[in-house]
């Protein structure tokens, strides 16, 4: 189970992105393009282990659709509550987001 605790969008245009922090400290990046959702973990998020990729008929995702399709795959734990402004990332966060 991938645990959430922290992600922000970084973009809404095409492509959707959003970067995360998991509980074991390692970087989510959540990337929406031509209809397909692509979830990855690593110590390089934008290069570490798909764990999720399936194709969405939506335009756009906004954040809120994000979390209520990644609410129901079995192996990812997303909430409401862990999504912030890019004002509050964390130390952990920015530090992922620099390496990107």
């Amino acid at each position: 189970m991938v645990n959430i605790v922290e992600f922000v969008q970084e973009s809404s245009l095409s492509p959707s992105q959003w970067i995360g922090l998991t509980s074991e400290g390692k970087g989510v990046y959540i990337r929406y393009r031509w209809n397909t959702l692509t979830v990855r973990v690593g110590n390089q998020p934008v290069k570490g282990d798909i764990i999720y990729k399936k194709e969405h008929s939506q335009n756009n995702l906004t954040t809120n659709e994000l979390i209520q399709i990644l609410s129901s795959v079995e192996n990812i734990n997303i909430s409401k509550e862990n999504h912030i402004s890019l004002a509050n990332i964390s130390k952990e966060l920015t530090e992922i987001r620099n390496e990107m």
